[in-house]
């Protein structure tokens, strides 16, 4: 590794890296939309052609420049997925090497030789590159959010390393790098995930560990730090203390607490360390919804040896940061990448794409201490160096092959995690994609042995069965009396679910459900004591409950349960969908009665004016004549 073998590898490294990491993501490229995909990228739909779908995207779409990125391998849905995962891994590997610009500014920042930052700069890059943990990262489609949004951060790193590399030069140029670019690209970053928004504390990072002995006494600089580091740190935990009630009212949606929560995590964070540096050669899978919940410090007994790990490699960081700089500053960098996705927020507990960006100077660390051992330890260090290489290099190719085989992915994943229902859920959805009925049938049974109690595997065991007509009737009556009794009410599937199987239920080939089994399923989670407690779901399924009625015919019925629903969630967008789909069944003068009624409730009935500048005035307006017209044809029609 002296200067000479550089300068001979160094142009042929970044070619060769990245045909090499391509090579190894390949097998995957035979992959399908998955989970989430399709709720996003279906979105396609609703997106209008010229400047109003543009204004669209930035004005009713989460992540509007992350979905604006799809629309480069397509703009309709459904689509075909291999342009989608082809893409997702060229931008892993543009990531790549921003990353690895990103590495030689720092080492430029801390005056670095040559040897010593561009060594340092493509093992980290490399060994990041090809890590098996973030083959779940590049093949879902969906987490280019997540990849883009790295992307743009590290834009931002670069521009700041960049900037203040020309300001120690005393070029006033710095300035724009620092001023202007930094945020810019933070602001990018936003639009594809809010993550971006930790980048003020990665650079406090830089300026607390890498570059603490560096002074800069030039007051613009330090009035630059106040304005870019302190100020967004303070407004954002300002935020996150009056906006307190509204985050913690989102743990009443969840299966544990804002405690129980933070307590999990520590043992989730330790795990993602083990697997970043000795992954495994296969996973759990997407979803881990079912990761044991830590109640307490000793239940499991590994939460208080994970909450004791993490505070004192913490405390280590903070204390010797001057003299393991790159060490504590990786760890930092880690810890605060997490801040977003892994504390009191009630996100999900356990996804394995929230290491993408934080896990980049972890890397660093590994491959700045692999150098400082080189020239003591050459042929140890070379060995290692390459058994790391090759062994995430081939774990990574294994499992691209797998996610390139939808079917043998997700029996793997039920076999290593059968206490997922998702994965079970999605190998039946896939499954049927492919018109592998028997197979799709077979994941459903699986999942109801594996988890008998889990409601939504026995929805979708009763509609799926019902279609193909291999429902029994005991397993209705056992659906009943599950709805009745479960305290899984608390999730949106739930109401998904039954709708499906309401339309199920009607379909010519689901002659077991009757319309008075399907009434008596619906009130089964209407009388269930669980779901009082969430008048969102309540709402919910007492929409659902108006749907069935005017499947049936009975319509005064139909707009008692819908007036129900509405009391409990008053908007107008539930309004309008209820009175259209009273109207779908061309029942116009008791649709127009509704809308009538509804929007009293709504707007009250004083002062008109006011009401006109209310928001969804003029949707209820345009309905209203949409109606008014109707029931102006009715006598030519009869």
């Amino acid at each position: 590794m002296n200067r000479f073998i550089i300068n001979k590898i160094q142009p042929f490294f970044i070619p060769f890296a990245l045909l090499f990491s391509y090579f190894i993501y390949s097998p995957g490229f035979s992959g399908t939309f998955l989970f989430d995909d399709g709720v996003n990228l279906g979105q396609f739909v609703e997106i209008r052609v010229g400047n109003e779908g543009l204004w669209q995207f930035f004005s009713h779409t989460e992540r509007p420049l992350a979905f604006l990125s799809f629309m480069l391998n397509d703009n309709v849905w459904p689509s075909a997925s291999e342009s989608f995962i082809k893409t997702n891994v060229l931008l892993h590997l543009l990531s790549a090497c921003l990353l690895m610009i990103c590495l030689i500014l720092i080492g430029k920042n801390l005056a670095w030789d040559r040897r010593k930052r561009e060594s340092v700069a493509m093992f980290a890059t490399l060994i990041w590159m090809v890590h098996p943990f973030f083959v779940s990262t590049v093949l879902y489609i969906v987490q280019r959010m997540t990849i883009l949004s790295a992307m743009f951060v590290v834009l931002s790193l670069i521009s700041y390393l960049y900037g203040r590399l020309q300001l120690n030069k005393g070029n006033n140029k710095a300035w724009f790098w620092l001023i202007f670019a930094t945020p810019i690209f933070g602001l990018f970053g936003f639009l594809c995930k809010e993550n971006a928004a930790l980048i003020p504390f990665y650079l406090l990072t830089f300026e607390a560990i890498l570059f603490s002995n560096e002074k800069q006494t030039s007051r613009y600089y330090l009035l630059w730090k106040r304005c870019y580091i302190y100020l967004p740190i303070i407004i954002m935990l300002v935020c996150v203390f009056i906006f307190k009630n509204s985050w913690i009212n989102d743990y009443s949606f969840r299966s544990f607490s804002l405690i129980e929560r933070l307590l999990t995590q520590a043992n989730i964070l330790v795990y993602y360390l083990f697997m970043l540096l000795i992954p495994k050669s296969s996973t759990t899978g997407l979803h881990y919804e079912n990761y044991p919940i830590s109640t307490s410090l000793i239940e499991p007994w590994t939460t208080l040896l994970a909450v004791i790990f993490i505070v004192s490699i913490i405390l280590f960081s903070i204390f010797y940061r001057k003299k393991y700089p790159i060490l504590t500053f990786s760890i930092l960098f880690f810890f605060f990448g997490h801040l977003m996705e892994s504390t009191f927020i009630a996100l999900e507990l356990y996804f394995e794409h929230r290491n993408y960006l934080p896990s980049m100077m972890f890397f660093f660390a590994l491959a700045h201490i692999l150098f400082l051992c080189y020239d003591k330890y050459k042929r140890s260090v070379i060995l290692a160096a390459l058994a790391i290489v090759f062994t995430y290099s081939g774990l990574t190719y294994a499992r691209s092959d797998l996610w390139g085989n939808p079917l043998l992915l997700l029996s793997v994943w039920t076999e290593n995690n059968p206490g997922s229902s998702r994965n079970y859920i999605e190998g039946h959805v896939q499954a049927h994609r492919l018109h592998r009925y028997d197979l799709a049938q077979k994941f459903l049974e699986r999942g109801i042995e594996a988890l008998p109690d889990n409601i939504f595997l026995r929805i979708g065991y009763t509609s799926y069965g019902c279609g193909r007509g291999s429902l029994l009737k005991s397993d209705v009556e056992k659906l009943k009396i599950m709805l009745g009794e479960t305290e899984q009410t608390i999730s949106h599937y739930l109401y998904q679910n039954l709708a499906q199987l309401l339309g199920t239920s009607f379909s010519p080939d689901c002659k077991l459900i009757t319309h008075e089994d399907m009434r008596e399923i619906i009130s089964s989670v209407l009388n269930n004591p669980n779901i009082l407690t969430y008048e969102l779901r309540l709402h919910e399924m007492l929409h659902l409950m108006g749907r069935f009625e005017l499947q049936v015919e009975n319509y005064s019925e139909a707009k008692e349960a819908f007036l129900k629903s509405l009391l409990l969630n008053l908007n107008p967008s539930t309004a309008l969908q209820q009175v259209a789909l009273i109207a779908t069944f061309e029942q116009y003068e008791l649709a127009y009665e509704y809308l009538k009624e509804t929007r009293e409730l709504i707007y009250g009935r004083d002062d008109v004016e006011l009401r006109k500048q209310s928001a969804g005035w003029e949707e209820f307006e345009y309905m209203e004549s949409v109606l008014l017209e109707e029931l102006k044809d009715m006598p030519l029609r009869n």
